[in-house]
């Protein structure tokens, strides 16, 4: 999947983008980390139970709100770097499409007059959600050049077995994208333990992160979502899949090579995908997060 990468970093941008150390961070589901509370309360809860500040935020849109969430807000009074995702119609023209693109467009507006920092994302897993790279390419044309001009573009897909998430699917959409016009600033990919490991067989399946373009590109990459469930899981794999990122992440960092955000995923129900990093092997899952978190300061 590189050859069709090699001629595209002219048509990316690294400006804005995050630059130094990465952004740890996660979505924060309220129902695990504060149940019955506040998005504040939810953060507090995850920095005590990380010991890590958060310095990014993954947050999810179907559409856009028509004001600035306090929640929000209180992210860009913190300095906390957000994530946003948006799911928007697919078809193109449309006045349904027109609409939300102008909805997308003034929510933007509101969050940059607010300080809100961060970068956004249409449809973060192309394959599973849109289908086609075709319509995925029409999509980031209709809407990406509109919200880039208040916030820097990611490029986000998935790394997953079952064939949807190969790494000819993702360099397919990623061309699709910028062939429409749209011009990214991060890429990034959504990866989980049940895509590193058979949770019924304990055999290592064949997807592996580093074989993922666009990463070769001159473009900050980081992990949007990644998780590991432990009921599902044993300790030891929990563990191997930590150990397999990092050495990713390292081996990323002493190349050279830009790192951008790094978002634990935490289901708001406690489904096969990702719980809570920290429950029934605590110690080991805080030290192996702790690992991480520093192959990448």
């Amino acid at each position: 999947g590189l050859a069709g990468a090699a001629a595209l970093p002219a048509r990316a941008s690294a400006a804005s983008a995050p630059s130094g150390p990465a952004l740890i961070g996660d979505n924060c589901a309220i129902p695990q980390y504060a149940p019955g509370g506040t998005q504040a309360q939810a953060i507090t809860n995850w920095q005590a139970a990380t010991g890590a500040v958060m310095a990014e935020h993954r947050v999810y849109f179907t559409s856009a709100p028509s004001s600035v969430p306090s929640w929000l807000a209180q992210d860009a009074a913190a300095g906390r770097y957000v994530a946003m995702s948006f799911l928007p119609p697919t078809t193109i023209p449309s006045s349904a499409a027109t609409a939300a693109r102008t909805a997308i467009v003034n929510f933007l507006a509101a969050c940059k007059a607010a300080g809100v920092v961060g970068a956004v994302t249409f449809y973060h897993e192309p394959v599973r959600e849109i289908g086609s790279a075709s319509t995925y390419g029409a999509v980031q044309g209709f809407y990406g050049p509109a919200a880039a001009a208040y916030y820097p573009l990611c490029y986000c897909g998935q790394a997953a077995v079952g064939g949807k998430g190969i790494p000819a699917n993702y360099n397919l959409y990623y061309t699709a994208a910028l062939n429409a016009g749209a011009v990214f600033t991060t890429a990034a990919i959504d990866h989980y333990i049940r895509d590193y490991i058979s949770g019924a067989t304990g055999q290592r399946t064949s997807i592996n992160i580093a074989d993922f373009p666009p990463i070769t590109d001159p473009l900050p990459f980081g992990i949007y979502e990644f998780g590991a469930h432990e009921v599902v899981f044993t300790a030891a794999q929990v563990s191997s899949f930590y150990s397999y990122l990092t050495a990713f992440l390292t081996a990323r960092r002493q190349a050279g090579l830009p790192i951008s955000v790094i978002s634990h995923f935490t289901s708001a129900t406690c489904g096969e995908l990702s719980c809570p990093p920290f429950t029934t092997c605590r110690a080991q899952q805080l030290a192996d997060y702790a690992t991480l978190r520093a192959a990448v300061s």
